[in-house]
């Protein structure tokens, strides 16, 4: 195996690299890079990613038809408003007068206003029943 290799010159061996050489070098060309690229804008210094387009200025017709639509929407608003206003006083005023009958209820007839309350409601409360059901027997027993 030692005749393989080609035999080796006091001519032929390599001195080693100057690294400080190298990295002066290096350093002279990235900062060379770095001063060359432009960073005036956002764009510019992101070239992979879409920039947004700058808006279009509106004509006169466009703004009349945008401040038409700004006032039809205060309009709309203010009517929402007012509609709600007037609901929200009946509802009040419907509460007021029913616990009141509530209470005149209860007073007359010596029962709380809860079970009065639970009364009116006219929902049903089931208790569920525990016992065992024959179809719940069956499932369970050929499971």
């Amino acid at each position: 195996m030692a005749a393989n290799l080609p035999a080796t010159t006091s001519q032929e061996t390599v001195n080693p690299p100057n690294h400080e050489a190298i990295q002066h070098t290096l350093h002279t060309e990235i900062t060379e890079i770095t001063t060359n690229v432009n960073n005036s804008s956002w764009a510019a210094r992101n070239l992979n990613h879409p920039a947004l387009t700058p808006c279009v200025l509106l004509n006169a017709a466009q703004k009349a038809q945008v401040n038409a639509q700004k006032v039809s929407c205060k309009l709309s608003t203010e009517q929402c408003k007012e509609s709600e206003a007037v609901l929200t006083t009946t509802i009040q005023w419907l509460l007021t007068e029913e616990t009141e009958k509530i209470d005149a209820i209860a007073l007359k007839h010596n029962v709380s206003q809860e079970k009065v309350k639970k009364l009116m409601r006219g929902g049903n409360h089931y208790k569920g029943n525990w016992n065992v059901q024959l179809a719940n027997a069956l499932i369970y027993a050929k499971a």
